[in-house]
Protein backbone atom coordinates (compact mmCIF):
# COMPACT_ATOMS: atom_id res chain seq x y z
CA UNK A 1 0.00 0.00 0.00
CA UNK A 2 1.27 2.92 -1.07
CA UNK A 3 1.83 5.89 2.04
CA UNK A 4 -0.59 8.89 1.87
CA UNK A 5 0.44 12.23 1.52
CA UNK A 6 -0.78 14.71 3.79
CA UNK A 7 -0.12 18.85 2.15
CA UNK A 8 -0.43 21.28 4.23
CA UNK A 9 -1.61 25.07 3.90
CA UNK A 10 1.65 27.38 5.56
CA UNK A 11 -0.11 28.97 8.36
CA UNK A 12 1.26 32.72 9.04
CA UNK A 13 2.78 33.40 12.19
CA UNK A 14 -0.17 35.25 14.30
CA UNK A 15 -0.39 36.93 17.81
CA UNK A 16 -2.74 35.62 20.80
CA UNK A 17 -4.28 37.03 23.70
CA UNK A 18 -6.31 35.67 26.50
CA UNK A 19 -7.96 37.43 29.43
CA UNK A 20 -10.34 36.27 31.77
CA UNK A 21 -12.65 38.80 33.21
CA UNK A 22 -14.32 37.66 36.02
CA UNK A 23 -16.64 40.30 37.69
CA UNK A 24 -17.30 42.96 35.18
CA UNK A 25 -20.38 45.62 36.33
CA UNK A 26 -21.80 47.39 33.60
CA UNK A 27 -20.71 50.09 34.11
CA UNK A 28 -16.91 49.41 34.17
CA UNK A 29 -16.64 48.70 30.54
CA UNK A 30 -16.89 50.77 27.86
CA UNK A 31 -18.49 48.08 24.83
CA UNK A 32 -18.02 49.78 21.87
CA UNK A 33 -15.45 47.20 19.74
CA UNK A 34 -13.62 48.07 16.95
CA UNK A 35 -10.73 46.43 16.42
CA UNK A 36 -8.16 44.90 13.57
CA UNK A 37 -8.11 41.17 14.80
CA UNK A 38 -10.40 38.32 15.35
CA UNK A 39 -12.21 37.89 18.47
CA UNK A 40 -14.25 35.09 20.43
CA UNK A 41 -16.07 36.07 23.35
CA UNK A 42 -17.00 33.29 25.43
CA UNK A 43 -19.72 34.09 28.32
CA UNK A 44 -19.56 32.38 32.02
CA UNK A 45 -22.76 34.45 33.17
CA UNK A 46 -24.35 37.36 33.30
CA UNK A 47 -27.41 38.10 31.40
CA UNK A 48 -26.52 39.83 28.20
CA UNK A 49 -27.00 39.80 24.32
CA UNK A 50 -24.14 41.15 21.56
CA UNK A 51 -24.96 43.20 18.75
CA UNK A 52 -22.99 42.73 15.56
CA UNK A 53 -23.32 45.20 12.84
CA UNK A 54 -27.17 45.52 13.40
CA UNK A 55 -27.93 42.11 14.58
CA UNK A 56 -28.72 40.95 18.21
CA UNK A 57 -27.81 37.57 19.31
CA UNK A 58 -28.90 36.42 23.28
CA UNK A 59 -26.15 34.71 24.63
CA UNK A 60 -26.30 31.95 27.33
CA UNK A 61 -22.88 30.46 29.28
CA UNK A 62 -21.00 28.58 26.99
CA UNK A 63 -21.78 30.63 24.19
CA UNK A 64 -19.47 32.56 21.96
CA UNK A 65 -19.70 35.40 19.78
CA UNK A 66 -17.03 35.52 16.88
CA UNK A 67 -16.29 38.53 14.59
CA UNK A 68 -13.83 39.20 12.22
CA UNK A 69 -11.75 42.65 11.81
CA UNK A 70 -13.96 45.61 11.91
CA UNK A 71 -16.60 43.92 12.11
CA UNK A 72 -18.95 46.19 14.32
CA UNK A 73 -19.71 44.77 17.91
CA UNK A 74 -20.70 44.96 21.63
CA UNK A 75 -22.51 43.85 24.55
CA UNK A 76 -25.95 44.59 25.36
CA UNK A 77 -26.79 44.45 29.28
CA UNK A 78 -30.27 43.18 30.04
CA UNK A 79 -29.41 43.51 33.69
CA UNK A 80 -26.74 45.47 36.14
CA UNK A 81 -25.38 42.00 37.15
CA UNK A 82 -21.42 40.63 37.12
CA UNK A 83 -20.88 39.90 33.73
CA UNK A 84 -18.00 36.94 33.25
CA UNK A 85 -16.97 35.90 30.36
CA UNK A 86 -13.49 34.90 28.65
CA UNK A 87 -12.33 37.37 25.61
CA UNK A 88 -9.58 36.04 23.53
CA UNK A 89 -8.11 38.14 20.42
CA UNK A 90 -6.22 36.74 17.52
CA UNK A 91 -4.59 38.44 14.79
CA UNK A 92 -5.55 36.31 11.71
CA UNK A 93 -3.71 37.77 8.25
CA UNK A 94 -2.17 35.24 6.42
CA UNK A 95 -4.55 32.89 7.87
CA UNK A 96 -7.92 33.82 6.27
CA UNK A 97 -8.58 30.72 4.54
CA UNK A 98 -8.17 28.62 7.79
CA UNK A 99 -11.06 30.61 9.24
CA UNK A 100 -13.84 30.16 7.59
CA UNK A 101 -16.40 30.35 10.57
CA UNK A 102 -15.00 34.26 10.33
CA UNK A 103 -14.47 34.82 7.33
CA UNK A 104 -16.98 32.72 5.12
CA UNK A 105 -20.18 34.58 5.78
CA UNK A 106 -21.74 37.87 5.05
CA UNK A 107 -21.08 40.44 8.32
CA UNK A 108 -23.40 40.51 11.10
CA UNK A 109 -24.55 36.82 10.01
CA UNK A 110 -23.76 34.12 11.80
CA UNK A 111 -21.56 35.43 14.80
CA UNK A 112 -23.01 33.67 17.79
CA UNK A 113 -21.57 29.30 17.93
CA UNK A 114 -23.45 27.26 20.55
CA UNK A 115 -20.79 24.60 20.69
CA UNK A 116 -22.31 20.81 21.01
CA UNK A 117 -19.48 20.26 23.88
CA UNK A 118 -19.24 23.54 26.20
CA UNK A 119 -17.45 21.88 29.06
CA UNK A 120 -15.22 20.77 26.60
CA UNK A 121 -14.65 24.66 25.49
CA UNK A 122 -14.27 25.84 28.73
CA UNK A 123 -11.78 23.49 30.13
CA UNK A 124 -10.15 24.89 26.67
CA UNK A 125 -10.39 28.52 27.93
CA UNK A 126 -8.85 27.67 31.23
CA UNK A 127 -6.09 25.57 29.16
CA UNK A 128 -5.11 29.04 26.97
CA UNK A 129 -5.18 30.57 30.20
CA UNK A 130 -2.53 29.16 32.04
CA UNK A 131 -0.44 27.64 29.89
CA UNK A 132 3.20 28.70 29.57
CA UNK A 133 4.24 27.13 26.39
CA UNK A 134 3.19 28.25 22.85
CA UNK A 135 2.96 24.70 21.60
CA UNK A 136 0.30 24.01 24.54
CA UNK A 137 -1.18 27.19 23.79
CA UNK A 138 -1.94 26.79 20.12
CA UNK A 139 -2.75 23.43 20.73
CA UNK A 140 -5.40 24.34 22.96
CA UNK A 141 -6.35 27.22 20.53
CA UNK A 142 -7.02 24.81 17.33
CA UNK A 143 -8.73 22.23 19.24
CA UNK A 144 -11.25 25.65 20.30
CA UNK A 145 -11.47 26.94 16.61
CA UNK A 146 -12.70 23.15 15.83
CA UNK A 147 -15.39 23.22 18.54
CA UNK A 148 -16.49 26.23 16.63
CA UNK A 149 -16.50 24.84 13.64
CA UNK A 150 -18.46 21.80 14.60
CA UNK A 151 -21.47 24.06 16.66
CA UNK A 152 -24.86 25.49 15.79
CA UNK A 153 -25.46 28.94 14.11
CA UNK A 154 -28.93 29.64 15.83
CA UNK A 155 -30.62 32.66 14.12
CA UNK A 156 -30.40 36.46 15.38
CA UNK A 157 -32.98 38.00 17.95
CA UNK A 158 -35.71 39.76 15.84
CA UNK A 159 -36.03 42.92 16.09
CA UNK A 160 -39.57 45.82 15.85
CA UNK A 161 -39.75 46.09 12.13
CA UNK A 162 -39.56 49.68 11.98
CA UNK A 163 -36.02 49.73 13.54
CA UNK A 164 -34.72 46.58 11.66
CA UNK A 165 -35.15 49.15 8.73
CA UNK A 166 -33.85 52.16 9.98
CA UNK A 167 -30.77 49.60 10.47
CA UNK A 168 -30.49 48.64 7.12
CA UNK A 169 -30.83 52.12 6.10
CA UNK A 170 -27.85 52.80 8.09
CA UNK A 171 -25.69 49.86 7.55
CA UNK A 172 -26.45 50.45 3.45
CA UNK A 173 -26.14 54.20 3.13
CA UNK A 174 -23.81 55.46 6.29
CA UNK A 175 -21.19 57.01 3.83
CA UNK A 176 -23.57 59.13 2.17
CA UNK A 177 -24.84 62.22 4.33
CA UNK A 178 -27.49 60.93 6.65
CA UNK A 179 -29.94 62.67 9.30
CA UNK A 180 -31.07 60.71 11.92
CA UNK A 181 -34.72 62.71 12.28
CA UNK A 182 -34.80 62.09 8.16
CA UNK A 183 -34.87 57.98 9.12
CA UNK A 184 -37.03 58.46 12.22
CA UNK A 185 -39.93 60.57 9.99
CA UNK A 186 -39.45 57.91 7.17
CA UNK A 187 -41.12 55.29 10.20
CA UNK A 188 -42.96 57.66 11.92
CA UNK A 189 -41.45 57.89 14.29
CA UNK A 190 -40.03 60.52 16.92
CA UNK A 191 -36.58 61.16 17.70
CA UNK A 192 -37.33 60.14 21.51
CA UNK A 193 -38.99 56.51 20.68
CA UNK A 194 -36.49 56.21 18.07
CA UNK A 195 -33.50 56.64 20.51
CA UNK A 196 -35.76 54.80 23.26
CA UNK A 197 -35.98 51.93 20.86
CA UNK A 198 -32.27 51.97 20.45
CA UNK A 199 -31.24 51.83 24.04
CA UNK A 200 -33.69 49.67 24.99
CA UNK A 201 -32.82 46.77 22.46
CA UNK A 202 -28.95 47.83 21.65
CA UNK A 203 -27.80 49.73 23.88
CA UNK A 204 -26.46 52.35 21.95
CA UNK A 205 -27.87 55.69 20.14
CA UNK A 206 -28.48 55.75 16.53
CA UNK A 207 -26.10 58.38 16.65
CA UNK A 208 -23.18 56.37 17.97
CA UNK A 209 -24.32 53.53 15.96
CA UNK A 210 -23.82 55.56 12.70
CA UNK A 211 -20.67 56.60 14.14
CA UNK A 212 -19.04 53.75 14.66
CA UNK A 213 -20.27 52.21 11.41
CA UNK A 214 -18.40 55.21 9.60
CA UNK A 215 -15.06 54.24 12.18
CA UNK A 216 -15.12 51.21 11.22
CA UNK A 217 -15.14 51.52 7.61
CA UNK A 218 -12.95 54.03 7.88
CA UNK A 219 -10.47 51.45 9.54
CA UNK A 220 -10.17 49.32 6.84
CA UNK A 221 -9.86 52.15 4.52
CA UNK A 222 -6.09 52.98 6.02
CA UNK A 223 -5.18 49.81 5.26
CA UNK A 224 -5.27 50.64 1.80
CA UNK A 225 -2.90 53.64 2.60
CA UNK A 226 -5.35 56.24 1.58
CA UNK A 227 -4.99 59.58 2.47
CA UNK A 228 -6.23 60.44 5.65
CA UNK A 229 -8.77 64.15 4.65
CA UNK A 230 -9.95 60.83 1.41
CA UNK A 231 -10.78 58.66 4.15
CA UNK A 232 -12.58 60.79 6.39
CA UNK A 233 -14.36 61.99 2.78
CA UNK A 234 -15.41 58.45 1.77
CA UNK A 235 -16.28 57.03 5.12
CA UNK A 236 -19.12 59.82 5.22
CA UNK A 237 -16.99 62.35 7.73
CA UNK A 238 -17.92 66.16 6.26
CA UNK A 239 -15.60 66.94 9.13
CA UNK A 240 -11.36 65.70 8.92
CA UNK A 241 -10.59 67.49 12.33
CA UNK A 242 -13.70 65.63 13.54
CA UNK A 243 -12.90 62.08 11.78
CA UNK A 244 -9.28 62.71 13.41
CA UNK A 245 -10.51 62.94 17.28
CA UNK A 246 -13.19 60.31 16.90
CA UNK A 247 -10.40 57.98 15.83
CA UNK A 248 -7.73 59.02 18.04
CA UNK A 249 -10.51 57.86 20.83
CA UNK A 250 -11.53 55.17 19.62
CA UNK A 251 -8.12 53.56 18.60
CA UNK A 252 -5.59 55.63 20.49
CA UNK A 253 -4.17 56.46 17.57
CA UNK A 254 -4.68 59.10 14.91
CA UNK A 255 -5.58 58.39 11.54
CA UNK A 256 -2.05 59.28 10.14
CA UNK A 257 -0.54 57.53 13.50
CA UNK A 258 -2.84 53.96 12.73
CA UNK A 259 -1.76 54.06 9.26
CA UNK A 260 1.86 54.03 10.21
CA UNK A 261 1.82 51.45 12.38
CA UNK A 262 0.19 49.10 9.42
CA UNK A 263 2.41 50.01 6.40
CA UNK A 264 5.82 50.95 8.30
CA UNK A 265 8.28 48.18 7.42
Amino acid sequence: MQPKKLNFAGLAPFSLSITHHPHVLPLEVNDSHIHDQCEIYINLSGKVAFMVEGNLYPVERGDCIITRPFEYHHCVYREMAPHEHYWILFSSKGNEALLAPFFERPKGIGNRIVPVRKDRLLRLCAQLERQNSSIEQYTAFFSLLQLLKEGSTPKETDLPEELQSILHRINENFRSPLRIEALAKEQFLSISTLERQFRTHLGITPVEYLRQKRIAYAATLLQENLPVSRVAAESGFSDTSQFIALFKKQFGKTPLQYKKSIHSP
